[in-house]
């Protein structure tokens, strides 16, 4: 959160040389060579995360967000569809699947996920940034 991504990652390898397959700490060093733009070892890590806890919602986020990252949307949407089906409490999930099926032109589904979304998230800005995508998607979507 400081922006000092270098001793993140090298606390995070620490903390594995203790426990090598901690999926949270895999998942946070993913995350943290994701923040470097290092998209090639955040999936590596992702994916280990993965294995050592394919049922992590955070996980599959994370794993959902480097596929995003890369601009694989097909890839990226199957990851947020099962980070939401194990977390359906976490908005910023539902964003993710509206953003990504928006990038894959199925305006129909970016559109519901933007609105579950604005029906979860409390953040009125977040909410209001919500809505414009709505409504930049009303004239797409299936009479």
């Amino acid at each position: 959160k400081m922006g000092n991504l270098n001793d993140a990652i090298s606390a995070y390898r620490e903390g594995l040389t203790y426990s090598p397959v901690d999926f949270a700490l895999l998942n946070n060093l993913s995350i943290a060579f994701m923040d470097k733009g290092d998209l090639e070892q955040a999936e590596h890590f992702a994916r280990l995360s993965l294995v050592a806890n394919s049922m992590s919602g955070d996980a599959n986020n994370t794993m959902g967000s480097i596929y995003f990252r890369k601009g694989e949307y097909s890839n990226a949407i199957s990851y947020f569809l099962k980070a939401i089906e194990l977390n359906p409490d976490i908005p910023s999930r539902y964003m993710n699947a509206a953003l990504t099926f928006e990038n894959l032109a199925d305006f129909d589904k970016a559109y519901d996920y933007y609105l579950q979304y604005v029906n979860m998230e409390i953040d009125e800005a977040s909410r209001q940034s919500a809505l414009l995508h709505i409504n930049k998607l009303k004239s797409r979507l299936r009479p």
